[in-house]
């Protein structure tokens, strides 16, 4: 496995510790568990949000994707041939998947040609600027993403439970909406406008 590849894994671990998620299982980490401690889920939401600029700037720490791009003269944007899409599309499940298992099936055409990494919170801010997700403020230290109606009626759907008085919200994606994300991937860091739906 590459750098990046090791560097987007430890990332997508990371965040689902900042959200208090088994990055092994996919499940909520047990009640009494440290990763519980809001204080750390910060630590490791910040964490990510430094680890992902790092993967989208080719493993530069400073130096923004987009002038990585023009100076490099490859695309601003991730991009996917048809082909590369209907590889990605031969993941998708009968079951409703997590946004990161969709992202798992795309980062893997991440470096394969001169352009920008895709990351998770590309697909979720995506989703928010399309009206499919909503930022939902869980607690004065927390917040998540939770489907809209528009999202719910498209299959997004978002459960929000409590854990050791903890508000957490766990979004998964229908086969149809797993399908529409990957069908629109070259949309993702580009107009979110340009969605086919």
């Amino acid at each position: 496995m590459d750098e990046t590849k090791i560097l987007i894994h430890a990332t997508s671990y990371i965040k689902a510790l900042s959200k208090g998620v088994n990055p092994i299982t996919n499940e909520k980490v047990e009640n009494d568990s440290i990763a519980n401690d809001i204080r750390l889920q910060k630590c490791f939401a910040y964490v990510t949000s430094v680890l992902e600029d790092v993967v989208k700037n080719g493993g530069a720490i400073s130096k923004s994707s987009e002038s990585k791009a023009k100076s490099e003269g490859t695309s601003q944007f991730f991009f996917l041939t048809n082909e590369q899409k209907e590889k990605a599309k031969q993941n998708i499940t009968t079951k409703a998947v997590g946004i990161n298992k969709i992202y798992e099936w795309l980062s893997e055409f991440n470096n394969k040609a001169k352009m920008p990494l895709l990351l998770e919170t590309d697909i979720e801010k995506w989703l928010v600027n399309n009206g499919y997700l909503a930022i939902e403020v869980l607690s004065e230290e927390t917040k998540d993403y939770k489907a809209t109606n528009k999202g719910l009626a498209v299959g997004i759907i978002s459960l929000v439970f409590t854990q050791n008085g903890i508000k957490y919200i766990k979004t998964t994606c229908n086969p149809e909406m797993q399908t529409y994300i990957i069908d629109n991937a070259n949309s993702i860091q580009n107009d979110p406008s340009k969605a086919k739906k």
